[in-house]
């Protein structure tokens, strides 16, 4: 039966208790998006005071698909479900739920939107782990997302659609052309408050580096009101490049952030965006000559075959490496691209990590086995950003030095590393 669902469970826990607490399993398995056939994308949106809801993207093309006869039509089966705690520290389950569906592939649609919903109270926060599971191919997409609670002015209580089709942004990353609508779901406003940030962001230093990170300094370049009519009716384009931070309410220092980066963001669409990464990698006289090369594509190929050799390893590695770029942009982005930030900086030259440890306020990745003392090992501290909820930086070290110079010069001799 065609996009059915069947409820399995819907169970409210009171003292129920998980294996391990959350910040004591290894979870680097959501940063493995190139052995992943899943990529689902998952997103909340507080409803009440009292229930909030889960909205989840799926593409159909990743799902399996198989039939039981020649009679029947090919159909995919697939499951959404959370469980809900209040922190990574803790081991109760205060919610948990699964819901069963079957995708029919004669409908070729290009997207699925599904959602339910769960307790969550005012006045709290807590941390929702989500999983899309294809039950034909046993394989899933996860996700842990802080649930923000705390007061009416969370970025989970606006909602953002696009215009066309009136479909969710699950993703605060918005393309160029794209018109968006900003809600607040909490009471009728009759204006939205705007402000736009046109800053420009640096890449992360090396991880050895002792400088600390700068200031960073959210100089405002306009302000505006939008009503809500207008919102509603018209929405409002994101035509420049930068940070629009929404707003029902300017005494409060809480709203909910859209970025503009290069068209494609998270996905690599332009020349720029194949040579900035290469900064990592490359020397700074070498980058500064691609830089300024009239055919920078040209310069960026002869880089990349020069290192490797021949053109057929150099398309391995150019794709692994790129690879790396965009899965950054996807999971570390904020209020820059993620492959600039510091955790993308490790992911993209280091690759996935091995170990990682997720805990309210930090994150710890090991390359290697636990334990193990030749093993590497990055902490990155959550900073508390009004415009991102994801912002992260990386306790730098001299210790990183000798390390770092090997994963570069295994790129250099064309090396995966």
């Amino acid at each position: 039966m065609k996009n059915k669902v069947i409820i399995l469970a819907v169970v409210l826990f009171s003292g129920c208790q998980s294996v391990t607490k959350l910040s004591n399993r290894n979870l680097a398995h959501v940063y493995w998006d190139e052995t992943m056939t899943m990529h689902a994308n998952f997103k909340v949106a507080h409803v009440s005071d009292s229930i909030s809801a889960l909205y989840c993207l799926i593409n159909p093309a990743e799902l399996l698909y198989s039939r039981e006869d020649d009679k029947t039509a090919f159909s995919a089966s697939y499951r959404l479900s959370y469980k809900l705690y209040t922190s990574f520290e803790s081991k109760e389950i205060l919610d948990s739920a699964s819901f069963s569906y079957t995708y029919n592939k004669s409908d070729q649609k290009k997207e699925l939107v599904k959602s339910c919903y769960f307790k969550a109270n005012y006045g709290q926060s807590y941390l929702l782990e989500v999983a899309l599971l294809d039950i034909k191919r046993r394989q899933y997409s996860k996700a842990f997302i802080h649930v923000d609670k705390l007061d009416s002015h969370s970025s989970q209580f606006y909602l953002v659609r696009k215009k066309e089709k009136n479909k969710i942004c699950f993703s605060n990353i918005i393309e160029k052309n794209e018109v968006v609508d900003v809600s607040y779901n909490t009471q009728d406003t009759r204006a939205m408050h705007l402000k736009y940030y046109g800053q420009e962001f640096a890449i992360s230093a090396p991880p050895f580096s002792v400088q600390s990170r700068p200031t960073i300094k959210y100089s405002v370049d306009s302000t505006s009101m939008i009503s809500s009519e207008t919102l509603k009716k018209e929405g409002v384009q994101l035509k420049s490049k930068g940070i629009y931070f929404f707003q029902s309410d300017t005494a409060i220092n809480k709203g909910v952030s859209l970025f503009r980066f290069d068209t494609g963001c998270p996905k690599i669409t332009n020349v720029s965006q194949l040579l900035s990464p290469l900064r990592y990698i490359t020397t700074k006289q070498e980058f500064s000559e691609m830089r300024l090369m009239d055919n920078q594509k040209l310069a960026i190929d002869n880089f990349w075959l020069k290192i490797t050799g021949n053109p057929d390893r150099g398309r391995k590695i150019i794709k692994k490496y790129y690879n790396r770029v965009e899965a950054a942009n996807k999971h570390f982005s904020s209020y820059l691209e993620g492959w600039k930030s510091d955790r993308g900086m490790i992911y993209i030259v280091y690759g996935p990590p091995d170990v990682v440890y997720k805990g309210n306020t930090i994150e710890s990745w090991t390359y290697g086995e636990e334990s193990n003392l030749i093993s590497l090992n990055f902490t990155f501290i959550k900073v508390m950003n009004p415009i991102s909820n994801n912002d992260y930086v990386l306790d730098r070290s001299p210790i990183y030095k000798n390390s770092w110079y090997l994963a570069v010069d295994a790129w250099r001799q064309g090396i995966i590393y």
